[in-house]
């Protein structure tokens, strides 16, 4: 924690005429390191389910001969859509972040409604396949990310809407030159 103290107090903030802080920094680096997480965490379970005895097992589920297990394909599919839009999107977001695209909140808002609906998708799927199968084992971890996911949404889209840094930073192109944050 000293580093990071000594680190941030070397560089000078960026601000825009009006003495308001301009720039990555802030809260904007909680979204940067979510967005991050996101896609790291989601490209992992996907692959996750894409290997080994999980690959076997989709293998089985879309072919000809699933019988019973063919009621998973679509909850199956919604998830792994879901998943791969959430990353996309991710990953647009932080690009957009990173280039200070002026469409930034349009990038937030359709990331972060993204990501409340997979989790939805997620739970909604889940739970469509714990009824078609009940002795699948009850896995309380589907409830909290359907959860983290509307809460995302609930915190960061009106911080992208309201919050003096992200003005400053995407919609005012003119601000004085303080430094690295820039």
């Amino acid at each position: 924690a000293g580093i990071l103290f000594a680190v941030r107090a070397k560089i000078r903030m960026s601000k825009n005429n009006n003495g308001e802080l301009v720039g990555i920094g802030g809260w904007l680096l909680l979204v940067i390191i979510g967005l991050s997480a996101t896609i790291l965490l989601t490209v992992e379970t996907i692959a996750s389910g894409l290997s080994g005895e999980n690959l076997t097992g989709l293998k089985i589920i879309f072919s000809r001969e699933a019988g019973e297990l063919s009621k998973m394909r679509i909850p199956v599919a919604a998830s792994f859509i879901s998943g791969s839009m959430v990353i996309v999107s991710a990953g647009l977001l932080l690009t957009g972040i990173f280039s200070r695209n002026k469409n930034i909140r349009i990038y937030a808002l359709v990331h972060y409604l993204l990501l409340a609906v997979a989790g939805i998708v997620d739970y909604i799927s889940y739970f469509s396949i714990f009824f078609m199968f009940p002795e699948t084992e009850n896995d309380p971890r589907m409830a909290s990310g359907a959860f983290r996911g509307v809460l995302s949404a609930i915190i960061w889209i009106p911080y992208f809407f309201v919050s003096k840094r992200v003005i400053n930073t995407f919609d005012l192109p003119k601000f004085q030159s303080g430094g690295p944050s820039q």
